[in-house]
C-alpha cells in the first residue's frame, strides 16, 4: 500500500498541448495559456495570477479556466502554505474544472488532457490531507484516462509522456506492492523501463511545457523511488539552470547537491538563494521564512 502512496506523492503533471489548430483567436489563447504556465516555471506567479485574469474575459474553457487557478494555488502550497484554507482552495478549483468538464458536450484532446492534469494534482492534495482512499481512487481514474489517452491519441510528446506516467508507474507498485498488484490487475502494458525510456525521451520534447514537466517527474522517481542520486541530480539541475529565478526548483538543486556531499556547490548554489528570496517581490514574510528554514536543513 506504501507503494501506491510513493506514487501519488510525486505524480503531479501538467499535459497541455498548446494545439495551434484553427482559428487565429484560438491560436491566441492557446499562447495567453502556455504564458501563464510559462510563467509560474519562471516564478513570476504575480505576472501569471495577472494573465489568468485576463483569460478569464477571454472564452476559455471553464476546465481549463479553474485547472489553472488549482494550479496556481499549489505553487502557494510548495511555497509554504500547505495549511486548510489553501489545500481546500486548491481542491475546490479542482473539482470545478472537473464539474465544467463532465458538463460539456464537446470534449477535445486538450479538455481530456486537462482533466488529466486535474486528476493528477488533486491526487496529491487529498494525500496532504491524509485522505489515503481518495488518492487511490482518484489515481485509477488516472491510469484509466492514460489507457483511454494512449489508445485515442495520435503519436506525439504528450501521447509519449502519458505513456511513460502511465507504464512507469502501474509497474513500479505492482512490482513493489502486493495490495496494488491487486488494485492494479487489470492495468497492463510495456515495461517500467520502457516507461522511464519515454519520460527520458519527452525531456527533449519541443513543447517546453512537456519537457520541463519531464524533467521534475524524473527527478522526482529518481530521488524517492529509483535510489539514483546522479540521475536525481541532473534532472534537477535542468531545472534550476533553466529557471534560475525559480526558487523553488533551485531550492530542491541545493537540497540534492547536499544529499550528494556536493557541499562546495551547495554553499555557492546556498549563497545565491539567500540573496534570491531576500530580495523577490514574489513572495511574502512567511514565504520567504519558509525557504530560509529549508536551506538551515543542512547544517553548511
Amino acid at each position: 500500500m506504501q507503494k501506491l502512496f510513493d506514487i501519488i506523492l510525486i505524480t503531479f503533471v501538467f499535459v497541455y498541448s498548446n494545439l495551434s489548430i484553427g482559428q487565429q483567436n484560438t491560436k491566441n489563447l492557446n499562447d495567453m495559456v502556455s504564458n501563464v504556465i510559462m510563467e509560474m516555471y519562471h516564478f513570476n506567479l504575480s505576472k501569471s495570477n495577472s494573465d489568468l485574469t485576463n483569460l478569464e474575459t477571454n472564452n476559455l474553457s471553464k476546465n481549463k479556466l479553474y485547472y489553472l487557478k488549482a494550479n496556481l494555488q499549489w505553487w502557494h502550497i510548495l511555497n509554504g502554505y500547505n495549511d486548510e484554507t489553501n489545500q481546500k482552495k486548491c481542491l475546490q478549483y479542482i473539482d470545478k474544472s472537473i464539474e465544467a468538464y463532465n458538463k460539456q458536450t464537446k470534449i477535445s484532446l486538450e479538455d481530456k488532457l486537462t482533466l488529466y492534469s486535474a486528476f493528477t494534482l488533486k491526487m496529491r492534495i487529498n494525500n496532504l490531507r491524509n485522505s489515503k482512499l481518495k488518492s487511490i481512487n482518484t489515481l485509477l481514474k488516472v491510469f484509466d484516462l492514460s489507457k483511454e489517452l494512449i489508445k485515442d491519441m495520435p503519436d506525439s510528446e504528450q501521447k509519449d509522456f502519458i505513456k511513460g506516467v502511465y507504464h512507469y508507474f502501474s509497474n513500479y507498485a505492482k512490482e513493489n506492492s502486493i495490495i496494488a498488484n491487486i488494485f492494479l490487475y487489470n492495468y497492463s502494458g510495456e515495461t517500467k523501463k520502457k516507461g522511464l525510456n519515454y519520460l527520458e525521451k519527452t525531456t527533449l520534447a519541443f513543447n517546453p511545457i512537456i519537457r520541463t514537466e519531464a524533467h521534475y517527474l524524473l527527478y522526482k522517481i529518481y530521488s524517492t523511488l529509483e535510489n539514483n542520486k546522479q540521475k536525481a541530480l541532473e534532472n534537477v539541475e535542468w531545472l534550476s539552470m533553466t529557471y534560475p529565478e525559480n526558487i523553488f526548483y533551485k531550492t530542491e538543486y541545493y537540497l540534492t547537491l547536499c544529499r550528494n556531499d556536493s557541499i562546495r556547490r551547495a554553499l555557492s548554489v546556498k549563497n545565491e538563494l539567500l540573496q534570491q528570496i531576500n530580495s523577490t517581490t514574489e513572495l511574502d514574510d512567511s514565504e520567504k521564512q519558509h525557504y530560509y528554514n529549508l536551506l538551515k536543513c543542512y547544517n553548511n
